[in-house]
């Protein structure tokens, strides 16, 4: 008789800290690439209405992206046999992926400006 445990899938807590890991660098990516592009790009501004009002203090930008999105990652991947955290986990990790797509984009298409 299988117990009801190896009924169901196993969660692949690698996967699931590699989601972790890379939302929480591309993180800090998005937060190099709006830093570096605000005073360069001609009415570049952040997305974001609550990072903006951070942005007014640079320490505490700092401090959401260096301690604040890293927690909240490690508390959605040691709860990852919850499905809302996977979800989490994946939806997280999509945003930021799109955000790096997309200042990727911006990147090649303003580069006069990020790299004169």
């Amino acid at each position: 008789m299988i117990s009801a445990e190896k009924k169901t899938r196993p969660i692949h807590h690698r996967l699931y800290l590699t989601l972790a890991i890379l939302t929480a660098v591309l993180s800090l990516a998005d937060y190099a690439y709006t830093m570096f592009g605000m005073g360069r790009v001609p009415g570049m501004e952040e997305g974001n209405p609550f990072f903006s009002l951070l942005l007014d203090r640079p320490w505490m930008a700092v401090v959401y992206k260096v301690v604040v999105i890293p927690g909240a990652m490690w508390v959605m991947y040691r709860f990852r046999e919850r499905p809302v955290a996977r979800f989490g986990l994946w939806l997280c990790c999509g945003v930021y992926v799109g955000l790096t797509v997309k200042a990727a984009y911006m990147l090649i298409t303003y580069r006069q400006y990020f790299f004169s």
